[in-house]
């Protein structure tokens, strides 16, 4: 980062198994939060599935939350899949209860003056319970990514983190909560800088993407072109690990 005149207080060291979950991020080849969080997601899917579903407290929690989020819901059962050779027991108890659950939101819903179902139609009115919302496990993975962008900037100086600013950057969105979450005017100027300088190039490079696809500028795509819109998108919105099924150990 940059130098700068003022003492600055001494850093305090990164906790030994972030640290070791951030550096093992380091190689997924994307954004470094988006694969840390990705791993630890899915280790906190496997767990309450295995464990965590059987607690009344957790799981009483779990249905209050209104279940699974969509991409979790397809994440828990690729998780059983890969794991059990129960047959999905386990979700398939956890679909009986929220089938339970739909079927309650449904007459709730259908007991609704007419005048009164109009407004929540437009969602004037919120149902106390949607299913498929964003669920016990988005919760986590926001309090998760704050967590990570935090200690980064422990680590920033680390040649081999250091590079996050430069060869790998975060995506746009994590690179926005550092922004706001980091201490030092310096690393969020820097970071700023490399991530302005990044989707510049990345720009150019889409723009020669574009113009080769033209029918009258047609002309053959590079190795290093060919998967430039996935990774556009990679750094616009984060990793979609559904088009990414490297299997985690868990």
């Amino acid at each position: 980062m940059k130098s700068t005149a003022s003492a600055q207080p001494p850093a305090r060291e990164a906790p030994v198994f972030t640290r070791i979950a951030l550096e093992q991020a380091l190689r997924g080849g994307s954004c470094v939060i988006c694969v840390a969080v990705h791993a630890s997601e899915r280790k906190s899917v496997h767990a309450f599935l295995y464990e965590g579903m059987m607690s009344p407290e957790v799981r009483q929690n779990f249905l209050r939350k209104g279940g699974f989020c969509r991409r979790h819901f397809w994440m828990a059962r690729q998780i059983e899949e890969d794991s059990w050779q129960a047959g999905g027991i386990g979700l398939a108890i956890l679909c009986e209860d929220l089938l339970r659950l739909a079927n309650k939101i449904v007459e709730q819903t259908d007991d609704v003056p007419r005048k009164n179902r109009l407004l929540i139609g437009r969602r004037a009115e919120p149902v106390a319970i949607t299913l498929g919302a964003p669920c016990i496990f988005c919760e986590e993975n926001a309090t998760r990514e704050a967590y990570l962008i935090e200690v980064l900037e422990e680590l920033i100086e680390e040649p081999q983190f250091h590079r996050i600013l430069t060869d790998q950057p975060l995506c746009v969105g994590h690179s926005q909560i550092a922004l706001a979450k980091w201490k030092s005017a310096d690393n969020r100027s820097s970071m700023s800088d490399a991530l302005r300088s990044h989707l510049q190039r990345l720009t150019s490079q889409m723009r020669q993407f574009i113009e080769k696809h033209d029918h009258q500028r047609r002309s053959e795509l590079h190795p290093a072109e060919q998967n430039i819109l996935r990774y556009a998108i990679d750094v616009l919105v984060g990793l979609d690990h559904s088009a990414h099924p490297e299997k985690e150990s868990l």
